[in-house]
C-alpha cells in the first residue's frame, strides 16, 4: 500500500476482511485477519519476510506437486479460512525442514528454523496450539474448484 505521502507499506496476509470508508475526503481502508499480518521491511532477512518468502515457495512447490494452475491454487486458497491456513504452512513449513538432510543445511536453513520455531511457540503461548493441523497439500487437496 501507499499513502497519499508516498509512504509505502509491504505486508504479507493470509487473507482476511477489508473495510473503507471515506472521511473528510480521505479514503480509510483497515484490513483484519485471524491470522498474523506480516509486515514485510526493506531488510530481506527479517524474520517476518523470511517466513513469507518461505511460505510462498511452499505455496509454489504445492502448486507443482498438484499439478495446479496458479489461478487454480490461488482459488482453492481463498477458500480456506485465515489462521487455519497459517496453521498449515507452519506445520507443512515444519515438516519442510525437519526432511533437509543435515549435511545440506546451510546457515539460510538455521535463519528459517529459528523464526519458525520461535512463530510456532508464540502460537502455542497465546492461543494454545497443539502443534496439530492438516498440512497444506491437505487443504488444498480438499479444496476443489467448481
Amino acid at each position: 500500500m501507499e499513502t497519499h505521502r508516498g509512504e509505502k507499506l509491504r505486508a504479507f496476509s493470509f487473507g482476511g476482511n477489508l473495510q473503507t470508508k471515506v472521511e473528510a475526503g480521505d479514503l480509510i481502508c483497515e484490513f483484519t485477519s485471524t491470522a498474523p499480518i506480516f509486515k514485510l521491511e526493506a531488510n530481506p532477512i527479517s524474520a517476518s519476510g523470511v517466513i513469507a518468502d518461505e511460505i510462498m515457495d511452499l505455496l509454489a512447490e504445492k502448486k507443482a506437486i498438484l499439478g495446479l494452475k496458479e489461478e487454480e491454487l490461488y482459488s482453492r486458497v481463498a477458500k480456506v479460512e485465515p489462521y487455519p491456513l497459517f496453521l498449515s504452512c507452519m506445520v507443512s513449513l515444519q515438516k519442510r525442514a525437519e526432511g533437509i538432510p543435515t549435511a545440506l543445511r546451510r546457515e539460510g536453513y538455521r535463519k528459517v528454523t529459528a523464526n519458525l520455531k520461535r512463530a510456532i511457540q508464540i502460537i502455542q503461548d497465546t492461543d494454545g496450539w497443539d502443534g496439530r493441523s492438516p498440512s497444506l497439500e491437505e487443504l488444498l487437496s480438499s479444496t476443489s474448484t467448481p
